[in-house]
């Protein structure tokens, strides 16, 4: 009979499972180059294991899972969480659904009509609003705006992203202009989104892949992110969504997403101290 990975009883196997595929590669579906492995556990489940599998992530997809409309995008639904005790970097095991099928990074598809689902789907995303920024699990940000270790702290209120916005803007002088978030609404946002993450079925389905790095965040965050994307990696549908997302922008957001890119300029020349949050487990 074939385990029941949806359960608490099963975690102990669904270790010793990936810690073997690390050496085998047994049922491993992601790319051999990535710290995080994702292994197919039966014809519906597969497992995101890794140090990089966080708390955060797991929330996220909860979350996305039970809000999301499927009509306009849907994700590999959340099963369950755990995660091995450790001082340092956890290893993680998030339980979804598997999603069938090969994602957009290596397709050379420039087609609006893609593009444009991406951007419904983006819409339909950022209409769940939250009252705190940042990670559902009030940790320190994770992502390409932060620096490697993160945003060093969680964010209690928007006037805390705001300072700490404020203090990096500082560094290039009065002369720039500051930006003001505190009044932003703050959606939900997937904060990596990129043909890598993103699966199109045979039916048409949109899939959002990888959570890892969502929360809650003035939408212009989310801008920045697919426009930063599309800069380190190219890709024509990313050029497609950017050109679309930039033509809808008002000059505020825009300016918004100026005043981002010398916040990432800073985070890459100052590191932050990241305190370990421990990683708890999550059942369905």
């Amino acid at each position: 009979m074939e385990p029941d990975f949806t359960s608490k009883d099963s975690q102990g196997h669904i270790r010793e499972l990936c810690h073997a595929a690390r050496k085998t590669r047994l049922n491993v579906i992601s790319p051999p180059e990535t710290t995080n492995l994702v292994l197919k556990l039966t014809a519906n489940l597969a497992v995101k294991c890794g140090p990089g599998v966080t708390r955060a992530e797991a929330y996220a997809l909860k979350f996305a899972t039970e809000h999301l409309d499927s009509s306009i995008v849907r994700v590999p639904s959340f099963v369950q969480f755990f995660a091995d005790d450790a001082d340092i970097w956890p290893t993680g095991y998030l339980v979804m659904a598997f999603v069938d099928g090969n994602t957009l990074e290596g397709s050379t598809v420039d087609d609006v009509s893609i593009a444009r689902k991406i951007l419904r789907a983006m819409q339909h995303i950022h209409s769940f609003t939250g009252t705190v920024p940042g990670p559902l699990d009030r940790t320190s940000a994770r992502g390409l705006l932060w620096s490697d270790y993160g945003a060093g702290q969680p964010f209690e209120s928007a006037r805390k992203l705001q300072e700490y916005l404020d203090t990096r803007l500082a560094k290039f002088g009065p002369s720039i202009p500051r930006i003001d978030i505190t009044e932003s609404t703050l959606c939900f946002c997937h904060m990596d989104i990129s043909p890598r993450n993103m699966v199109l079925d045979d039916q048409g389905h949109l899939y959002l892949l990888d959570w890892g790095f969502a929360g809650f965040y003035p939408p212009s965050f989310e801008l920045w992110s697919i426009a930063f994307e599309d800069h380190i990696r190219p890709h024509p549908l990313m050029l497609r969504l950017t050109s679309l997302l930039q033509n809808n922008a008002t000059p505020r957001r825009l300016d918004e997403v100026q005043a981002l890119n010398r916040v990432y300029a800073a985070n890459q020349r100052y590191s932050l101290y990241v305190s370990h949050v421990t990683e708890g487990s999550i059942e369905n």
